[in-house]
């Protein structure tokens, strides 16, 4: 093994020890409110950072800069843009969330509706986060193989096991302390490397006249990935509002107002975190000339930085993606989505060289007009013929205070 890899190996060993200790040393957990929500006593600036920490992960830290490194500053709308618009609906829905008041989503679908609607969303709730854990997964295992020279199984069983071990410890309490720690790690590396990625590749003068170069005439506009990336912005944006792990941070909470404290506080902290690794990725247009193997990211690290900071660098990134694999509406919803989730696997399926029958093309917009109409259709027909329970919808609107002072205008009056 070489200096850095050694090097980096002692930091992921002594802050893992870290995270053992400060787990340790919080109370123990008396109750479920205390294991899911620590017992909502935790600061919204605390909480702040654990919501930021969910959503930064490897995608963001490894796979955002090297769309840069392609697409320029437009990368920006690949993950940051849709990561914006779902705080900013949760800055929005905050209210109704803490109002509902119930501990996870499945009671709330049980309560507005009934059990086996509960049951499937419990269900679908389950496929998603594992598939998110999985591609967290996949990332750290390509890091720390392609970092250490380790076998890929071996590291995703390390660093999978490390998350384990602290969640257990500690519940959300526990993780989101633990978040704080890498965040901090992950922000201290993300301007070192954003820092020496600058500083080798000459600034924007040298990137811009690198773009041109190479016939990339938009790469440093910001809007050039609107268009581009319009399908992941409305599609991710407005599906991460609703994953389990987020309503978990704005039901922590202490009172409503902290928990849009946090959205907001989130939301702003969002937008430089996103350009430093966007920026970064860009940068490596001067400093290499095609996509290195293993990323960007992976590349600066180990060709251009001391044994030491590389080692910095390793556990912060390994913070990143850790971070986010621990945290990982009505009938006619639910049949839409799972109609929706069967579609997309059918597609994933036929991406992986499956032979299945489909007249449109992968990635076209054919494509995803016909995944957005089949799930409307669905929904619409669903909810058509399921019979409505008026009462129990009253009741769910009101507790949830979906219309304000309207709804307790009109029951004042009758």
């Amino acid at each position: 093994m070489t200096a850095l890899q050694i090097t980096s190996l002692i930091g992921l060993l002594a802050y893992f020890a870290l995270l053992l200790f400060a787990v340790s040393r919080e109370k123990k957990n008396q109750n479920a409110l205390d294991f899911f929500f620590a017992g909502r006593t935790l600061p919204f600036w605390a909480l702040s950072i654990t919501f930021v920490a969910s959503w930064w992960g490897a995608g963001s830290a490894l796979s955002t800069a090297d769309l840069a490194y392609s697409d320029g500053l437009g990368a920006f709308w690949y993950y940051g843009v849709p990561v914006l618009l779902s705080t900013l609906l949760m800055i929005f829905g905050a209210k109704a969330i803490r109002r509902v008041g119930y501990l996870t989503q499945g009671n709330m679908m049980e309560a507005r509706y009934s059990p086996t609607v509960s049951r499937i969303l419990s269900v679908m709730i389950l496929i998603f986060m594992t598939f998110s854990a999985a591609s967290q997964m996949v990332g750290v295992g390509n890091f720390f193989g392609t970092y250490l020279g380790l076998n890929y199984e071996l590291a995703v069983l390390a660093g999978t096991g490390i998350v384990l071990i602290y969640s257990m410890f500690g519940g959300f309490r526990g993780v989101v302390l633990t978040d704080i720690i890498q965040f901090v790690l992950l922000l201290i590396s993300a301007i070192a490397v954003f820092l020496v990625a600058m500083s080798h590749s000459g600034g924007f003068t040298e990137i811009r006249a690198a773009a041109a170069l190479a016939g990339k005439q938009d790469y440093m506009s910001l809007t050039a990935g609107a268009s581009k990336y319009a399908t992941y912005v409305i599609t991710f944006g407005c599906a991460w509002m609703i994953q389990a792990n987020v309503w978990q941070r704005i039901s922590a909470a202490r009172t409503t107002s902290d928990a849009r404290k946090m959205a907001v506080l989130s939301f702003f902290a969002y937008i430089p975190l996103y350009l430093i690794v966007v920026l970064t990725g860009m940068a490596g247009i001067t400093m290499f000339d095609s996509l290195p193997e293993g990323g960007i990211v992976t590349s600066i690290v180990m060709n251009h930085m001391s044994p030491a900071l590389g080692a910095l660098v390793f556990v912060g990134i390994s913070a990143a993606i850790m971070s986010t694999m621990d945290s990982l509406i009505n009938t006619g919803a639910i049949a839409s989505m799972a109609v929706g989730l069967c579609y997309c696997i059918y597609n994933l399926l036929i991406s992986f060289g499956v032979n299945l029958p489909a007249f449109w093309e992968n990635q076209s917009a054919l494509q995803v007009i016909l995944g957005v109409g089949l799930s409307v259709i669905i929904y619409t027909t669903v909810s058509l013929c399921t019979r409505p329970d008026y009462e129990k919808a009253d009741r769910f609107i009101s507790q949830a205070d979906l219309l304000g002072n309207y709804h307790r205008k009109e029951g004042r009056q009758s």
